[in-house]
């Protein structure tokens, strides 16, 4: 069964202060809304963004959090932006070929 809410994302340094004992990089991006975050099972779930013209793109994958919904804590996700050009290339690869 799939379950969804809606969180906001959350500012890398506010993020970084409160997983000061992580290395959160520029590759990551956290999300959260008052009790409600990724939990434990959702690792490799989507993180999904309207764009300006209202189409959901593909911002993150769960990849850890503290618990579920604490307060000060967030998902973290892996940002996806920075693999873009790595998944067409694998996609275009073996579903296109070259």
């Amino acid at each position: 069964m799939f379950y969804n809410t809606t969180v906001s994302t959350i500012q890398q340094g506010v993020c970084r202060r409160s997983y000061w004992q992580y290395a959160i990089t520029d590759n990551m991006v956290c999300a959260g809304r008052g009790h409600r975050d990724s939990c434990a099972g959702d690792s490799g779930g989507p993180l999904l963004c309207k764009d300006r013209y209202k189409r959901y793109v593909l911002q993150g994958i769960t990849s850890f959090g503290d618990g579920c919904g604490k307060r000060g804590k967030y998902g973290i996700y892996t940002k996806t932006s920075g693999y873009v050009t790595w998944m067409y290339d694998v996609m275009n690869d073996k579903y296109f070929g070259d």
